[in-house]
């Protein structure tokens, strides 16, 4: 791939170091790692340069289909031609993009991302984990084996593996035994002013999550419909982004449940929007398997939510612990419908310990690494 000078910032900011960041997708695809790595650049911008280099997949079957090197938001990104076999890719990293960076901030931790990248490149390597690879429940065997084989390839190895959750960052102490481990849970981006209703006006529930299978979108119907069979008036929101195709489909397979009884299905909304009706409601419902932080599930407890997660999910908040958030086994849906109808229309107070999420708290931290590696 030839590097256009054009799209490199350095022209703007020549003495700044230069940070690559490397990950499957960024625009047009925005869903959360995109939404931090978006937000990493901007609130880092004023110390160091950055670049991106993703696949050339828009995650709606159009793969090596976009320009392969354009600028958004001042950022200059440099997508990749790759295949792709389920959840595998390959693709041939631009070695000298990445040599021509002071160091590489890698945004996943699979098979290509992290251990193929320094055949291409010996420049100094973070990577932030996301939630590893143990999104879902299956092969979990298998991924505990190579996350284990790759931790004995020192060679292959990040320098610094930033952990987005406690989650992740005791599976990485365990893995990855020789190599620095740093917990820098994912900050969020939120409003300056967020609205204030009444515990009392609050209603039903939302579930706010980019549509994968993981991410379970059947179960958040089977908990509502548990909610209607024992009398639970309150509506249900599904906030879904990502591929609107498949969303449409399910949407189609569910199309009666979903007609007649009080659901909103509402796609990619604006942030405004977003955060409004996350203050309407009293409860949350995330059943995803797995996360290595929780963006959504953040910005449910900034907004007021009460949130019901998974187990594993839950220990990534467990400083804020119930009533706000709870763990439950969504296996079981009656027993989560009944939790929240035992519990609806309560006068708890609102979630405060949010201040130090921010990113312009928790980016300091970020810089912190970045200067560690590139400056003399």
């Amino acid at each position: 791939m030839n590097h256009n000078p054009q799209l490199n910032s350095s022209a703007e900011k020549p003495s700044l170091p230069l940070i690559t960041h490397v990950c499957k997708h960024f625009y047009p695809v925005y869903g959360g790692l995109e939404r931090f790595v978006h937000q990493l650049i901007r609130h880092t911008s004023s110390g160091f340069r950055h670049q991106v280099i993703c696949y050339n997949d828009d995650l709606d079957g159009h793969r090596n289909r976009l320009e392969s090197a354009t600028v958004w938001d001042g950022i200059p990104i440099f997508r990749v031609p790759c295949l792709k076999a389920g959840w595998l890719h390959a693709a041939w990293l631009p070695a000298r993009v990445l040599n021509e960076s002071d160091l590489i901030h890698v945004h996943s931790m699979d098979l290509l991302l992290d251990q193929v990248i320094r055949r291409f490149s010996d420049k100094p390597m973070v990577a932030s984990t996301h939630g590893l690879i143990f999104h879902h429940s299956r092969f979990t065997l298998l991924k505990s084996a190579y996350l284990t084989l790759s931790g004995l390839i020192r060679g292959n190895n990040p320098d610094t593996i930033l952990a987005s959750g406690q989650t992740d960052f005791d599976k990485c102490r365990r893995f990855f035994p020789s190599v620095p481990v740093e917990l820098i849970p994912n900050p969020v981006q939120y409003p300056s002013s967020l609205p204030e209703p009444d515990p009392m006006d609050r209603k039903g529930v939302i579930a706010l999550f980019r549509f994968q299978k993981n991410k379970a979108p059947d179960t958040v119907l089977s908990v509502y419909q548990s909610l209607r069979e024992i009398g639970f008036t309150g509506p249900l929101t599904l906030v879904l982004s990502g591929d609107g195709t498949a969303i449409s489909r399910w949407a189609y397979r569910h199309r009666f449940f979903l007609h007649t009884a009080e659901i909103t299905l509402l796609v990619s909304i604006p942030e405004e929007e977003k955060w409004e009706k996350l203050s309407q409601s009293e409860w949350m419902i995330h059943p995803s398997e797995y996360e290595g932080f929780g963006y959504t599930i953040a910005e449910g407890l900034i907004a007021g939510c009460r949130v019901l997660v998974s187990e594993l999910v839950y220990r990534n908040f467990g400083e804020v612990g119930p009533p706000y958030i709870q763990a439950v086994s969504f296996g079981q849906p009656q027993r989560v419908a009944a939790l929240i109808a035992g519990s609806t229309n309560s006068t708890i107070p609102r979630f405060k310990g949010y201040t130090g999420w921010h990113w312009v708290q928790r980016s300091h931290e970020f810089s912190a690494i970045y200067r560690k590696y590139t400056q003399p």
